[in-house]
């Protein structure tokens, strides 16, 4: 402890400088904080939630208060499922009252010869990210998927990738899309429309 600050007993492994009896800079075991906020230095990635799939799900929402960041970034590893569908991320800035409506969006799978398939839509409230011709439903074949969704004050956009196996058995990639969502902002992501049976869903925002 560096200044005119009390130490307590919940402080172990924690650095803590101060001007005087104000906090100015903490670190400890979750991170970086000046002046109280995790985000005050800009250009971090956060780790904002992460849920773990352990049974079926049909739908998983995420909900909070984004308004900190200009990116948000979802990372879903070992992914499996008991059918291949075709996911839907649905977003609200109301907490899902209005949901956005995408000009918009598609998913397409290419395997390691050509393409496997595709999902499009123009005006819907939801965003495609994977096709039904990309398999997860094969344990040994657990895919990964990486969705970055931007909020820098335009409308929101999303572009994804996922890489896995297609339905055939064959190496391939997914490559996804969402356009003019008609918000600018969101606090509630709802992904949709699938039978995922284990996973872990990360959320991430970068400042």
């Amino acid at each position: 402890v560096i200044g005119d600050l009390d130490g307590t007993s919940t402080m172990a492994s924690t650095v803590l400088i101060g001007a005087g009896t104000t906090e100015r800079l903490k670190i400890n075991s979750t991170g970086l904080y000046v002046n109280g906020s995790s985000t005050a230095l800009g250009g971090n990635w956060s780790l904002i939630s992460t849920t773990n799939i352990t049974s079926a799900i049909t739908s998983l929402l995420m909900s909070g208060d984004y308004s900190a960041y200009s990116q948000l970034r979802i990372i879903i590893t070992n992914l499996t499922g008991s059918a291949n569908g075709e996911p839907r991320l649905n977003m609200s800035n109301d907490n899902g009252t209005t949901i956005a409506t995408w000009d918009n969006t598609s998913a397409i799978v290419y395997n390691d010869t050509a393409k496997k398939g595709s999902a499009t839509a123009w005006g819907t409230t939801y965003a495609y990210f994977l096709d039904s011709t990309f398999r997860i439903t094969t344990a040994g074949d657990a895919a990964t998927v990486v969705l970055d969704i931007y909020t820098d004050g335009g409308d929101i956009s999303m572009v994804g990738r996922a890489d896995g196996q297609d339905t055939g058995g064959d190496h391939c990639f997914c490559m996804s899309k969402g356009i003019g969502s008609n918000q600018t902002s969101t606090n509630y992501i709802n992904i949709t429309n699938m039978n995922w049976s284990t996973g872990k869903v990360r959320l991430f925002g970068f400042a």
